[in-house]
């Protein structure tokens, strides 16, 4: 039975996956930043058209939001919507919101003017009197705009009086309503209704009305009350029902008005049945079914559905939103639904922050808004907060999710202000595919875009070439100005061979997982064929065999420090970055490994294209190898002749030295990988022999036992760095096992025998990485983790299904007994355990940030998210859950992903793409995604 754990991965990498999962597209959200020209928030931001932030927004038609400057000016934003997208945002989006003349000229800067949209491409505009320049007053009166967005022009005209007794307009809403007999006044000739509220109560007005008149409440202490926030919407079941809502200080009133027909009549909003609840009065703690003073209302009618036994349900729902939070009414059973962070409901998650400034949401569903095929489901809601935006689709077939968007990724804002990051005016598009946040720094126009693998993998791949690639090497790019990435400047880093080799092994399961598409595999093969010969370059810079260079530039390029960069002796000019550690050496030993499984060997495919490539990786590993054994397991600088700082491998360190305990288990488990490994790479006997006997010589030092261990949590010592020290060799060794084993006579490479002498190393290894994923790293949720360990559990359920159906098979006993969990039934258990790896791997990769700048974030204030008592290793903040990446500050798999707050990025640096390229398609070559 032990014999399965080393069985290797060429086996199965070819099956298909236990649950496939349809990869039909998902939602990313894109945000164009602008900030008003007199505001410096330290980011390069571009400039908004206006300097003053809208006083409204609205929508306008299908997919565009209209504002209004206090300055009287409106603008209209370029189409928000996003269709199919292919690449993606590469570079500083450019601004496109453009202002609309207003003919005749209308002065629209007066104090208590309310624009509300009015079906169609119409507004409706609410213009209180003034005095004119020659001393005479004009009325109040209700405008429609008709907009025409092509010619940038809106032509109004007056269609009635508004009560010159009526107080400044707080809030408007419209609906407009095809009557079918041509008489309105609102766009296409519907029938418009406009209800607005003021101080002294809310005003309707409907076609044909010679002016706005007082909406009666029926409440003889509210009649008359200052409103807060009203809303309208015209209900597209039966075409013609309206629903009213009204918020004053006291109560919520809310209201159906029946179907209303050809020659609909102003009676019928005078005998609506109102129904009201109370709001509750925090001052005096009097409670109510409303939790706080309303700030905004927002109705989303559902989908149309048959008779059911309550009647006909209209699916209709009215969003409060409050300093307390949100709440969902039900009309149809007239419930309140509690939205908040301190308790999830299925069908509308859990609110990320409580105090809710604007509510937002899609009046209708739109499966591209949507961004799945949902029968039946409700479209997306935003909502604006006063700490960032938040965006979520009420659960259908899926439980809720809520995205919360907070800092310079998703709005322009000042940390260092009071208000932060505030939403101060908010506005969607009729299906909630794109929204209009206004903060007191800026306008974010944000689009929600269907997206794919291939979409965001091609997007990445574009990146490289452009910002990230110095002298072969893949890294981070500096941003000399913030937030600018057309400022970028291509800078060394300590770990310059690990990302290399990290990029290097994607594209070379790029080029494995490509079928189909020509153009794409000479792509990814011109990518493993430069990328490649820059991790050679840092070998060769040495001068030494044996020993990569942390990182190589041009004398020139830097004033570098002497104590670290020294002078080539073989390319004249050039300098190079000493004191490797053990970082680089996981990648070039999983590099190479990749390349040496991936690629077939000469004798089964002499011309393939990666053949010399092939060729080189294997010898560069047995180089590597053997200079590591041939200095007692030790990585010996040439320029100081003793081993580098982290380059230690050798018994006396790892069992022996009491500073070093952290890395017991760790560097057991990497130098066993390494040497497993590079046997499967190497037919030489005597060389062979040397490696054999090395790995002979570990085990009897107890580094099979050691490496049970590899994964150290405490004392408050969580080394996510250490955690992409483990899951690469795991990888490295279980890749290469079944071609590390004593070969057959004929060399197969993939043939199953071996001595006894590799069991209880195969067995080790998995019973490590079942520890080790128990131990924390399955709740990191990464992609490229949950690759390697869905790969790994996976042979043992296609390695020999029928011989772990029972409790009595030692293997897949062990794997549970490590950290795989209990179950009667093993089979089942590791197939439940596979379906939750690509259900990670699929939300790691679709949560990745479009944008690769190292934004700071914050997310200690959220109310969805509970604090871990145990704090980080630098005494930050923790959260108990991992968040999305595009949440939070994590660009790459080393780094800490339960990290609440991180403001020190700055937006001063992009990170390149490869962490998630190689998850992508190392997932891919798996046939896992």
């Amino acid at each position: 039975g032990l014999w399965l754990a080393a069985v290797s991965l060429a086996t199965v990498v070819a099956s298909p996956r236990i649950a496939p999962i349809a990869e039909d597209g998902y939602s990313e959200v894109i945000s164009t930043r602008l900030v008003y020209p007199h505001k410096d928030v330290g980011f390069a931001f571009s400039p908004a058209p206006f300097d003053e932030p809208p006083t409204h927004a609205v929508a306008l038609g299908g997919s565009h939001v209209a504002m209004l400057t206090a300055a009287g000016r409106l603008y209209v934003t370029a189409s928000t919507s996003a269709a199919d997208v292919d690449g993606g945002p590469l570079a500083k989006p450019t601004p496109d919101i453009y202002p609309m003349d207003v003919t005749p000229a209308l002065d629209l800067s007066r104090d208590g003017v309310c624009i509300t949209e009015g079906g169609g491409s119409t507004l409706v505009a609410l213009v209180p009197a003034a005095e004119s320049a020659g001393g005479e007053a004009t009325s109040s009166s209700v405008y429609v705009l008709d907009c025409d967005q092509r010619e940038r022009r809106c032509q109004q005209r007056r269609v009635a009086a508004m009560p010159s007794s009526a107080d400044a307009v707080t809030s408007c809403a419209s609906a407009a309503i095809a009557d079918g007999n041509g008489a309105g006044d609102g766009a296409g000739d519907a029938v418009l209704v406009v209800l607005a509220g003021t101080g002294s109560g809310p005003l309707i007005y409907m076609s044909g009305m010679a002016a706005m008149e007082p909406l009666v409440l029926h409440d003889a202490n509210e009649d008359g009350a200052p409103v807060d926030a009203v809303d309208i919407i015209h209900a597209p079941c039966d075409g013609s029902s309206l629903f009213l809502a009204v918020a004053t200080h006291n109560r919520l009133f809310y209201a159906e008005a029946p179907p209303l027909g050809e020659g609909v009549q102003r009676k019928v909003l005078d005998e609506l049945a109102w129904k009201s609840e109370w709001v509750s009065r925090i001052t005096d703690a009097t409670g109510g079914a409303v939790d706080a003073p309303v700030a905004s209302l927002g109705f989303q009618a559902g989908p149309c559905t048959e008779q059911s036994a309550h009647g006909a349900q209209s699916g209709m729902r009215l969003w409060v939103g409050g300093s307390f939070g949100l709440q969902v009414l039900d009309l149809d059973w007239g419930i309140f639904h509690r939205v908040d962070g301190a308790t999830y409901n299925f069908q509308y998650g859990a609110l990320p922050y409580g105090n809710v400034t604007f509510v937002a949401p899609a009046v209708h569903t739109s499966e591209h808004a949507l961004g799945h095929h949902l029968s039946g489901a409700v479209g997306p809601m935003w909502v604006g907060t006063a700490a960032g935006l938040a965006r979520v689709t009420p659960g259908h077939a899926n439980p809720a999710e809520w995205r919360y968007m907070y800092g310079p990724r998703w709005l322009p804002g000042d940390e260092s202000a009071q208000s932060r990051y505030e939403v101060r005016l908010l506005a969607a598009t009729k299906d909630g595919s794109g929204a209009v946040a206004v903060t007191d720094s800026g306008v974010a126009v944000l689009r929600v875009a269907r997206y794919t693998f291939e979409n965001k993998a091609d997007m990445y791949q574009r990146v490289v070439p452009l910002r990230h690639n110095r002298y072969g090497l893949v890294s981070d790019c500096a941003l000399a100005t913030p937030g600018d990435v057309d400022s970028f400047v291509l800078t060394d880093s300590d770990n310059d061979g690990l990302w290399t080799s990290m990029y290097v092994a994607s594209q070379v399961f790029r080029y494995a997982a490509v079928v189909d598409d020509e153009q794409e595999k000479l792509d990814a093969l011109n990518e493993v064929t430069e990328h490649f010969q820059a991790v050679m370059t840092l070998f060769d810079m040495t001068g030494a065999k044996g020993f990569p260079a942390r990182s190589f530039a041009q004398a020139g390029d830097a004033d570098f420090d002497p104590s670290h960069w020294h002078n080539s002796s073989t390319h004249a000019g050039w300098v190079w970055k000493g004191d490797t550690s053990s970082d680089e050496i996981v990648g070039h030993m999983f590099l190479y490994s990749v390349i040496a499984h991936v690629v077939p060997p000469a004798r089964e495919a002499p011309a393939h294209p990666l053949a010399d490539v092939r060729a080189q990786a294997i010898s560069k590993a047995q180089e590597l190898m053997a200079a590591i054994v041939r200095a007692n397991f030790t990585l010996v600088d040439p320029f100081t002749g003793q081993p580098t700082t982290w380059g230690q491998w050798q018994p006396e360190r790892i069992n022996g030295d009491r500073d070093f305990s952290d890395q017991n288990g760790l560097n057991s488990l990497q130098i066993v990988a390494w040497l497993q490994a590079v046997l499967g790479m190497t037919e030489h006997v005597a060389l062979r022999a040397e490696f054999e006997g090395a790995l002979e010589y570990l085990y009897s030092q107890g580094y099979n036992t050691n490496l049970l261990n590899a994964k150290v949590t405490t004392p408050d010592d969580v080394n996510y760095s250490d955690d992409e020290l483990t899951m690469l060799p795991y990888y490295t060794y279980l890749l290469m096992a079944g071609a590390g084993r004593k070969a057959k006579a004929d060399g197969n490479r993939h043939g199953n025998e071996q001595s006894d002498s590799w069991a209880d190393g195969g067995a080790a290894v998995l019973c490590s990485i079942a520890r080790t994923w128990s131990e924390g790293v399955g709740a990191q949720r990464s992609a490229m983790w949950a690759t390697i360990h869905a790969a790994v559990v996976r042979s043992l359920l296609e390695g020999d299904t029928e011989g772990i159906r029972g409790s009595g098979d030692d293997t897949a006993d062990m794997w549970l007994a490590c950290g795989g969990g209990g179950a009667h039934d093993v089979e089942q258990a590791i197939r439940d355990q596979i379906d939750a790896d690509i259900e990670d791997i699929a939300w790691s990769l679709q949560q990745w940030p479009l944008e690769l700048i190292e934004w700071p974030s914050r997310n200690s204030q959220r109310r969805d998210v509970a604090i871990a008592h145990d704090v980080g290793r630098f005494n930050e903040a923790m959260a108990t859950r991992v968040l999305p990446a595009n949440e939070r500050s994590q660009p790459r798999w080393n780094g800490d992903p339960f990290t609440l707050d991180s403001w020190s990025g700055g937006g001063t640096a992009e990170v390149d793409p490869g962490p998630w390229l190689l998850a992508y398609w190392c997932a891919r070559w798996n046939n896992l995604v």
